[in-house]
């Protein structure tokens, strides 16, 4: 069964290596080993946590996509960039959830679960903001 979650940002990550920086000042073990991350690429992105692959899926979709499959969603306010990603197994779901962390921290954007559900109340749907629990 595949999952889905979104970083909701105001601005895309610069590269890689911006990535990079936000996983490690939270001290998270994953390195990323794309070349390249959206909008400058699509699919797959190869990651790797204790030495074992932890990559995902990851695009970016526009935010209307997300409005309209969620309508019941408070998504408190719009997002110019985000971030979607999909995984399946638990390696996978580590990695994107790593990565998820560090992308919203870094810009100051929010996460969200499939399903509309936040990451901290899964009973509102409404998104969690950076500053509102990074590490969980």
């Amino acid at each position: 069964m595949s999952m889905e979650a979104y970083a909701l940002c105001p601005r895309p990550l610069a590269g890689v290596s911006d990535w990079q920086a936000g996983l490690d000042a939270l001290g998270f073990d994953l390195q990323l080993r794309g070349t390249t991350i959206p909008p400058a690429s699509s699919g797959h992105l190869p990651a790797v946590r204790r030495g074992r692959a932890s990559g995902f899926e990851c695009s970016i979709v526009p935010f209307s996509e997300l409005k309209e499959t969620y309508p019941e969603t408070d998504f408190a306010g719009s997002w110019p960039c985000v971030y979607a990603f999909w995984f399946g197994t638990i390696a996978e779901s580590i990695g994107a959830l790593m990565a998820i962390t560090a992308c919203v921290t870094s810009v100051g954007g929010a996460r969200l679960l499939s399903r509309g559900r936040s990451l901290a109340d899964r009973r509102s749907g409404r998104p969690v903001r950076a500053r509102d629990g990074a590490r969980g």
